[in-house]
């Protein structure tokens, strides 16, 4: 099976605490252009205001750009 160059590809990344899901990322990332799109971002209300979503959204980005999947996400 070939894949596509247009075709996206998924990543997500979770963050738990005490063994509990606390948030999620998820996002779709492009060869053809290496670019990212974040599609969803969510923290539990008892653990938002704590920098979890700028943390997940940051450790997608870095590691698309590690593994130099993307240039540019947003």
């Amino acid at each position: 099976h070939q894949s596509n160059p247009d075709e996206g590809h998924w990543v997500a990344a979770e963050a738990y605490l005490d063994g509990q899901l606390a948030g999620i990322a998820l996002a779709e990332y492009y060869n053809i252009n290496q670019s990212a799109q974040l599609y969803a971002l969510e923290v539990k209300e008892e653990h938002r205001k704590k920098g979890m979503g700028l943390a997940l959204f940051q450790f997608l980005e870095k590691e698309l750009r590690d593994n130099e999947k993307i240039k540019a996400m947003g």
